[in-house]
């Protein structure tokens, strides 16, 4: 991209923050779609054997100093947001990183109500699962 042969790439945002920072002429195209998206997370499983230090593990990946490599070598956004308040790279402090660029992806706009729509089935089950079980024990 930056030698001007490619007009049109798919790019993750570390491209597009690198290129603006050099002074590249680059722009993200915004699809009346929305944009592809995905959401990374973590999990301790039940019965974990080493629970300690799966605790450990996910507080090192909130921790500062790992935020901040997130966002200052990755460009991506990170929920600690004592690290997003320490934002000093102006590149990154503008509208596009990562608020502009998170509002634009497909599900962005009804994640709100997937997971208003998520916790009335988990309701609903365990209204449903309450009652089978005081029938049973009625019987």
């Amino acid at each position: 991209m930056k030698s001007g042969d490619v007009w049109v790439a798919y790019a993750w945002q570390g491209a597009y923050a690198l290129l603006l920072g050099e002074g590249v002429p680059v722009a993200y195209a915004n699809p009346k779609e929305g944009r592809n998206s995905w959401v990374g997370v973590y999990g301790i499983r039940k019965g974990t054997e080493n629970y300690d230090r799966a605790l450990k593990f996910l507080d090192s990946k909130l921790a500062e100093a790992t935020g901040n490599n997130v966002v200052n070598l990755f460009y991506y956004g990170h929920s600690n947001q004592d690290v997003m308040n320490g934002i000093t790279d102006e590149t990154l402090k503008q509208p596009t990183f990562p608020v502009y660029l998170f509002s634009q992806l497909r599900f962005a706009n009804r994640l709100p109500i997937m997971i208003a729509l998520a916790e009335l089935v988990m309701i609903g089950t365990l209204t449903l699962v309450f009652i089978a079980e005081r029938i049973r024990r009625i019987k």
